[in-house]
């Protein structure tokens, strides 16, 4: 039997053993082994676990088969699960997960699914079920379940830049963008969650495109003339222009616009994506008029940049406020507590493109000055109304503030 860590006593499910009545569970470090109150739970033991398996069936049937269903008793059902490690299963836990699933979505219970995380997340298979599966086609789920894994810190979901683990390594936009989730990926991309380069994806991506294509250190430079991580961005953005495309669906446009807001790549123009894809094909004949018109549809995607090349120090900017705040799990309500003008705070949500004129405090304050400069020098100083010096202070103390909020 796997060994699980136990929230609920905060020990090893493994070190938990009967003391007096069934319901008081005591760590290891506090028995005293001369006591005979003690009953060690031997799990290896044929009687005992069909018992415990009669015991938990019979419960199961009392709680769910009650309507409407009770959500208390629910909860005591997980704690159940628990206690006698039967979601240490991945096939028990993936059918406990959707049963109570489903009352979860009747209820929207936020302490119901914490209890549901808890007891049958402890595989990291079935948090990629929940990611893969449950959570793409239901938004008001997803909306719950990020500030709910945040607030109580599951850092072993791999989801955010400082988690660890199988999510984190092949990461869940990436995925999204795969699987044509494309209404779920702004919400992820707005609580902090980063895009990032993902090997196995990448070489699905690569075979769909030629098929007589095989995986080996080096070819993609050789055969895309790009790196891995580049060739990845052109073909993902490749495939949702095609489903933008054939299905005529905006989802997949506005995936791929808040996805190039919240990266520093610099942008792919269809010349480049062209040469790429055509070079890397093993079909001569694959960029014809069609294909051609994909690759053009890049320019839907930031149509107010004027120059492609290096991205703006402005967007450079971006960037980095938004890593810092989504390694200390602040995105997307840490904006509000930066005391920023609400057109920044617009910006660094991803609600406004790059090559928008963002007005900054500094930017007025400059134009203060300038106009003061320019005024000083002229006999019509003594006409300068006192409204401008106290704008300029008050514009000023605003520049500090902000300043500070960065330090």
């Amino acid at each position: 039997m796997d060994i699980n860590e136990c929230r609920t006593f905060g020990g090893y499910y493994s070190e938990l053993y009967l003391y007096g009545r069934p319901s008081l569970l005591i760590p290891l470090e506090n028995l005293n082994r001369n006591n005979n109150k003690i009953k060690f739970w031997d799990y290896y033991d044929d009687d005992r676990k069909e018992f415990e398996r009669e015991l938990f069936e019979t419960y199961e049937h009392i709680v769910f088969n009650k309507n409407p269903p009770d959500v208390l008793k629910i909860r005591k059902f997980l704690r159940l699960c628990r206690i006698i490690c039967n979601c240490s299963d991945p096939y028990e836990a993936k059918r406990i997960y959707l049963m109570v699933f489903e009352i979860f979505c009747q209820y929207q219970d936020s302490s119901l699914l914490l209890d549901l995380l808890d007891t049958t997340c402890l595989d990291i298979d079935m948090r990629v079920h929940i990611f893969s599966e449950a959570v793409p086609e239901n938004l008001h789920y997803l909306r719950d379940l990020l500030p709910l894994i945040k607030n109580k810190k599951f850092d072993s979901w791999g989801l955010w830049p400082n988690s660890s683990g199988y999510l984190a390594n092949n990461n869940v936009i990436s995925l999204y963008f795969y699987k044509r989730y494309f209404n779920s990926i702004p919400l992820l991309l707005q609580h902090g969650i980063h895009w990032a380069y993902s090997e196995d994806i990448f070489v699905d991506y690569c075979k769909r495109l030629n098929r007589n294509w095989i995986a080996s250190d080096g070819l993609f430079v050789e055969s895309s003339g790009r790196s891995n991580h580049r060739f990845f961005l052109i073909l993902l953005t490749y495939h949702a222009l095609c489903h933008l495309y054939f299905n005529a669906n905006s989802g997949s446009l506005i995936a791929l616009q808040q996805l190039w807001r919240s990266i520093a790549d610099a942008f792919v123009t269809s010349d480049e994506m062209i040469k790429s894809l055509q070079r890397f094909s093993s079909n001569h004949r694959f960029m014809d008029r069609e294909s051609a018109k994909i690759c053009g549809m890049v320019k839907l995607i930031y149509p107010v940049v004027t120059e492609l090349g290096p991205r703006s120090l402005q967007h450079l900017c971006r960037c980095s406020v938004r890593q810092r705040l989504a390694y200390n799990l602040r995105l997307p309500d840490g904006t509000k507590k930066l005391d920023l003008p609400m057109i920044l705070n617009e910006y660094i949500d991803l609600l406004s493109a790059e090559g928008h004129t963002v007005y900054h405090p500094h930017i007025v304050l400059l134009t203060w000055h300038r106009t003061w400069t320019h005024v000083k020098r002229s006999p019509l100083l003594l006409l300068l109304p006192q409204m401008l010096w106290k704008k300029r202070r008050i514009i000023g103390e605003s520049c500090r503030n902000c300043c500070g909020a960065y330090d």
